[in-house]
């Protein structure tokens, strides 16, 4: 920091005497030229005096104390926030008003005591003003050892917690889900319908409205976790290794791709905020600022959510954003369109981005437990559990179950694949079928010649399939062995359509009509007085009929 003869430089010489005035510092005797080296000596002599610092309020002390903890420096609209506001005012309205003789704040205190100012310095985040004290100053200050709440909030009460939300392991079988229908390159409303079928979801309420991940989450999940190429498409390897791996395996590296991933941007999913403009954040900032936190919460606890919000709110407001960043990151209120800029607003940004962290990724990746008083009420608390203290500390959570149960196939083309079936092996068999739907704890899939058609033209093979049913079905009827050994020589041997059939009396009407103008409507004949009529020719054939002196009904 600048000594505090710089400092004083850059002070008129009105503020200097005010300066003066308010140390009880006689300046009389004092060349211009000699003022400011007078006035710094006499200003650290009184400073080192311990009797100053027992006059300061003790938000004085605070103020003064925060300062030397931190080097001297701390954001100007941090400093201020605390320690209370500068009013800003020239130089001609400072003498007309004499705002140092009723000081409203304890930076206006310090302020006209000249041993606070401000500073420009560049950070990472860009230019920044600071509140500073000299750099003789940060010595002579005595450091006040705060009293640290040791725990970030505090536990939930019983009412709070009667509605239990308790994790699971569903996250692996929705995004196993998930990565064989991007394979199969499913449009965005072909994925909004498997979100409803298959991923097994309770609509969310506007007061829980993150409980069950939702198709964009899901993306982002597998976007962080790296398996996911061009337009959204599986990377083959990545995907492969993914649901290789143990159920356990496969969450811990869900989650540890979330802690580090810049692309999952927890801020921009929070579904109560619009945003605006060109800003950027760093969600891993501010995730591990939270996480921190959480850190701090004993495991197996009902833990109240809004007084774990607070405790951050009084102890880190700016693990987010600082400075200027209240007012340049323009936010709003996404059901109203209000803006949120500034300070003020920081519940609604800040407080809903840690709820958003706690109430989603951390509780679909099995972190946190989550309860409410009611079954629609808003989340209140929340419970570290056995898997969530595991991954928190870097470990790979166990109590998973395995992936051992077998799939079963029936005669006419029917699969069922229980959730603990490989997930692997669904992906890939899934490629293969119609997807039919999903019960509680199994999926429903058919082999139909349209699936198999589609499966072909991604560069799959018969084979795969045959190889993969005799690897994980309880057993394979022979005929449905036959079926798609037939299917892989001849292609389809079978077709139902749906067509127009005319029927007449007198075989010779078939035969006019086979010589006739509307010859080209005609299809397959089926015996001496019925024919199949092409689609689109029904109505032609009728009016040539009509011609002919015959009414015919459909």
């Amino acid at each position: 920091m600048p000594g505090l003869a710089q400092s004083l430089k850059n002070k008129d010489g009105e503020f200097l005497h005010i300066v003066a005035e308010l140390w009880g510092i006689n300046l009389s005797a004092v060349k211009d030229v000699e003022l400011i080296p007078f006035l710094v000596k006499s200003i650290l002599e009184r400073l080192s005096n311990p009797e100053f610092f027992e006059t300061l309020t003790s938000e004085g002390q605070s103020a003064l104390s925060d300062l030397a903890q931190n080097q001297g420096a701390i954001p100007w609209s941090v400093f201020t926030r605390q320690y209370g506001k500068l009013r800003e005012m020239g130089a001609a309205r400072r003498d007309r008003e004499k705002p140092f003789l009723s000081p409203i704040s304890s930076t206006e205190v310090l302020w006209y005591r000249g041993i606070l100012f401000r500073i420009f310095q560049e950070t990472p985040q860009g230019s920044e003003e600071f509140a500073y004290i000299p750099q003789e100053v940060i010595s002579i200050i005595p450091r006040i050892k705060k009293p640290q709440d040791s725990l970030p909030g505090r536990p939930a009460l019983s009412d709070e917690c009667r509605m239990q939300f308790l994790v699971n392991d569903s996250i692996l079988d929705h995004t196993c889900t998930l990565l064989a229908a991007l394979r199969l390159e499913y449009n965005r409303q072909q994925l909004d319908a498997i979100a409803e079928e298959w991923l097994g979801k309770i609509p969310a309420t506007i007061e829980q409205p993150y409980t069950t991940p939702s198709i964009s989450s899901l993306i982002a999940c597998l976007r962080s976790a790296s398996l996911l190429g061009e337009k959204d498409i599986p990377n083959p390897e990545s995907t492969r290794t993914f649901l290789e791996a143990s159920r356990a395996e496969a969450v811990t590296q869900l989650y540890q791709a979330w802690v580090s991933s810049s692309q999952y941007n927890d801020l921009r999913m929070v579904s109560s905020l619009a945003f605006e403009g060109n800003w950027q954040n760093d969600p891993r900032e501010a995730r591990r600022a939270v996480l921190s936190y959480l850190m701090a919460v004993p495991p197996k606890t009902w833990w109240s959510l809004p007084a774990f919000i607070d405790f951050i709110y009084q102890q880190n407001p700016d693990f987010q954003r600082r400075g200027g960043e209240y007012d340049t990151w323009y936010i709003r209120q996404a059901s109203t369109n209000a803006s949120l800029r500034g300070f003020d607003h920081w519940n609604d940004v800040e407080g809903a981005l840690i709820r958003f962290i706690l109430t989603a990724p951390l509780h679909w990746m099995g972190v946190l437990d989550l309860a409410s008083a009611e079954e629609t009420s808003a989340i209140l608390a929340f419970r570290i559990t056995p898997w969530g203290q595991s991954l928190l500390s870097g470990h790979i959570p166990v109590g998973f179950k395995e992936e051992n149960e077998h799939i079963y196939a029936y005669a006419d083309g029917r699969l069922r694949i229980p959730v603990l079936a490989p997930r692997a092996a669904r992906y890939q068999i899934s490629r293969f079928c119609r997807w039919e739907h999903k019960k509680t704890a199994e999926y429903h899939y058919r082999i139909t010649p349209e699936s198999l058609d589609l499966a072909i033209r991604q560069g799959l093979h018969i084979p795969q399939l045959q190889s993969l049913l005799q690897r994980y079905a309880s057993g394979i009827p022979p005929i449905l062995v036959t079926a798609l050994s037939r299917w892989e020589n001849h292609g389809c041997e079978a077709r139902l359509e749906h067509v127009a059939v005319l029927r007449v009396r007198d075989a010779e009407l078939i035969k006019k009509l086979k010589e006739s103008k509307v010859a080209r409507f005609l299809g397959d004949s089926l015996g001496a007085t019925s024919i199949i009529i092409k689609p689109g020719g029904w109505e032609k054939v009728q009016s040539f009929l009509a011609e002919l002196g015959y009414l015919s009904k459909s």
